[in-house]
């Protein structure tokens, strides 16, 4: 494994647990958001990551998933473009659907119906507005005359992660994306996802090496591997409100470190070269949990020369 790099999760403790990302020499940081779901919201993880961009100086900030049809797609462009300002450059946006939680679209005023056309005219109306001198669109949802963004981006390109599942994701992270970063996924289904992927970009005329190729991992790691399957199974099953112990094999992380570093090789080997990581565990276990995956799992890597994310 020559390229294979990691991202962790903040935690509660935003700040603290941004420096201690920092310091064990991980390359990314990164936040998700719900405004609604199941047990209720979350916080912005615009705002987290700008938290976390004022006590780094060198780790990169990912939102994991930034949910675009929730947002006017201005307003989206503004707050990307402050947090790569804030942040000196060191900002990329993970975007998706969503969906899961219709109710969520409700209290926004959008229709959930509506997800995939207006996430994919915001990314096609900001990639103008970030890259072109002068702008005139008219699409679906949006249309303005003549108009010139100010302050663009620090980063020439400022990179984007599609996120989801379906065919539709992966056709709009061959044609938008500089990364796929798919959810609850199994190996086997990653491998084939790889190749369209990289066949779609072709079909758009994309050179398929310009996608990166990640996975977003749900972890649970615990000296005692029987432990961390029943948490794991716990707690994602409380989180997505459904019973999804039999998922722990498939979908999951979930062992003690050896088992883990075996699975996230597994996930390599597939093609993922990003695993960007949230911890699944009881509020109180997370900073021996961050402990461990730092201390136990990921040095493994670091011993195959493989840099670290």
């Amino acid at each position: 494994m020559r390229h294979f790099q990691f991202s962790l999760h903040l935690s509660a403790d935003r700040l603290a647990s941004a420096r201690k990302i920092e310091a064990a020499g991980l390359e990314f940081v990164h936040s998700g958001e719900h405004l609604l779901f199941h047990h209720g919201g979350s916080m912005n993880a615009f705002i987290s990551l700008a938290a976390a961009a004022a006590v780094t100086a060198r780790v990169r900030l990912v939102t994991t998933i930034t949910y675009v049809p929730l947002y006017q797609p201005a307003i989206l462009g503004w707050l990307a473009t402050s947090l790569d300002h804030i942040s000196n450059g060191r900002f990329e946006m993970g975007v998706g659907v969503g969906g899961e939680y219709p109710t969520a679209f409700e209290l926004a005023g959008v229709d959930v119906h509506q997800r995939g056309a207006r996430t994919d005219e915001a990314l096609q109306m900001l990639g103008r507005l970030w890259s072109e001198d002068r702008v005139t669109f008219k699409g679906r949802f949006n249309h303005f005359h003549d108009v010139s963004w100010s302050p663009r981006p620090v980063q020439r390109r400022l990179p984007i992660w599609i996120g989801g599942r379906k065919e539709s994701a992966i056709r709009r992270a061959a044609r938008f994306g500089d990364g796929w970063l798919p959810y609850m996924y199994s190996v086997e289904r990653l491998a084939d996802s790889i190749r369209a992927v990289r066949e779609d970009a072709e079909r758009f005329d994309r050179d398929p090496d310009s996608v990166r190729m990640g996975v977003l991992l749900f972890v649970t790691v615990y000296p005692e591997s029987g432990r961390a399957r029943r948490v794991a199974a716990e707690v994602v099953s409380s989180g997505y409100n459904q019973d999804l112990r039999h998922t722990v094999d498939r979908y999951l992380v979930a062992g003690n470190p050896e088992e883990c570093r075996a699975r996230m090789r597994a996930y390599y080997d597939a093609g993922a070269r990003y695993a960007f990581i949230t911890l699944r565990c009881p509020p109180e276990d997370t900073d021996e949990m961050t402990d461990l995956l730092i201390g136990e799992v990921l040095p493994e890597f670091r011993k195959a020369d493989v840099p670290l994310a």
